[in-house]
């Protein structure tokens, strides 16, 4: 049952928040989730921000998030490329915020494709023309690795949605045919490391998330309940196209937060909302 869930994975974008602005329920959930004295953790694919990033970001939307809390597709990027590629020089399409995050993990980035050891993709809203000319020219060499922080085509903002990674290494696979190896979600690793940094059980965790091919394929890869939310990508009509299936499917958090709190007494049902109001 899902009341019996003590660790909750969290997808952010799409899922908790859309841009800065809260989906409705969601800190009601975790401000629920923290008083029952269940933990939450929040895995993101969106390159764009670091971990401190996201403790601002929640900060200022009136939440308080320890840093380990938070596990981005970054940090599981830099992880992966220090323990498998040590000493090489990646060219890397991504932010400023991002590349700096390599860096903390010991990647050595460089600007010149002649000299680049391989390739690096993430989120870049500084993409331009140049940028994926010189990838394309690093991809030619076909020794070099091709690494990418995430498989996610879109990312949602307050209007609509914008391409994410998935959508700028499809460009490059086109022109080139490398496809990159992803590190992020549908990747079980951050499920993986989010169980064994809590010391819980992959019976005991549920992964909330709004698309099907990261979020939930990432739970059912690594052995978890999954919830699908029609917050963010993935809607109803959607769902019978793909082969693996949420176990539970809701409008959005909210609905998650009322199943949990249905058979608590209602007075302290509100509590929950009143410490978020």
């Amino acid at each position: 049952m899902l009341t019996d869930k003590q660790l909750f994975l969290f997808d952010i974008d799409g899922t908790l928040c859309l841009g800065d602005t809260w989906i409705d329920g969601a800190r009601e959930l975790l401000a629920l989730l923290k008083a029952q004295g269940k933990h939450y953790l929040f895995l993101t694919n969106n390159s764009t921000k670091s971990q401190l990033d996201y403790v601002e970001k929640f900060q200022k939307m009136g939440l308080t998030v320890d840093k380990e809390e938070i596990l981005t597709a970054s940090m599981a990027t830099g992880i992966l490329l220090r323990d498998l590629y040590p000493n090489r020089k990646f060219y890397a399409l991504g932010t400023r915020s991002f590349e700096e995050e390599m860096r903390s993990y010991g990647v050595e980035l460089t600007t010149d494709p002649a000299e680049a050891e391989g390739l690096l993709a993430a989120y870049d809203a500084e993409l331009t023309y140049g940028k994926l000319v010189d990838a394309c020219h690093i991809l030619q060499r076909a020794e070099l690795p091709f690494i990418a922080t995430n498989p996610d085509l879109v990312c949602p903002d307050e209007v609509g949605f914008v391409p994410d990674c998935g959508s700028i290494c499809q460009m490059l696979e086109n022109a080139t045919g490398r496809k990159p190896r992803y590190v992020g979600k549908p990747s079980s690793f951050m499920v993986k490391y989010a169980l064994q940094k809590q010391k819980m059980h992959k019976s005991q965790a549920v992964f909330v998330g709004d698309r099907m091919y990261t979020d939930i394929l990432c739970g059912v890869k690594a052995g978890v309940d999954t919830i699908a939310v029609l917050t963010g990508e993935v809607q109803e009509k959607d769902l019978p196209q793909y082969e693996y299936q949420p176990i539970y499917v809701y409008p959005s958090v909210k609905e998650v937060y009322k199943d949990l709190t249905r058979g608590l007494p209602g007075d302290v049902a509100n509590l929950y909302k009143r410490a978020v109001g």
